[in-house]
């Protein structure tokens, strides 16, 4: 199942207070399918995953779906000759993800591969 991250500070009213109940961040993990929001006083509500893409504060969404994907390496092992050979290699890695995070992913590869060639 699909995790959620809430976007921001989550605060609600009791009475004259405003009360943070989450901050920015927080990760909300299904359980039996449903994700459970803690409120004030012990209060509980739980939320289906449509529930969940579509809970908004009147202007904004709260949530972004996370998607975890796994990833799979493949190592083989290399005569030390070979090793320490010089020359031109492709890397390919192959995700599934958003725009969004595939360009932080290139900035990250980008940023510290450098130093390695």
């Amino acid at each position: 199942m699909i995790k959620f991250r809430l976007k921001e500070d989550w605060y609600l009213e009791d009475f004259f207070d405003k009360v943070k109940i989450y901050d920015g961040g927080h990760i909300f993990s299904p359980i039996d399918g449903k994700y459970i929001i803690n409120g004030l006083n012990d209060a509980k509500m739980l939320m289906s995953f449509d529930d969940m893409l579509k809970a908004s504060n009147g202007v904004n969404l709260l949530f972004e779906p996370i998607n975890e994907q796994k990833v799979e390496l493949t190592i083989e092992e290399v005569t030390e000759d070979k090793d320490n050979e010089v020359k031109n290699w492709r890397i390919q890695l192959d995700v599934k993800t958003s725009l969004k995070n595939l360009k932080k992913i290139e900035i990250f590869i980008k940023e510290n591969i450098q130093e390695m060639l």
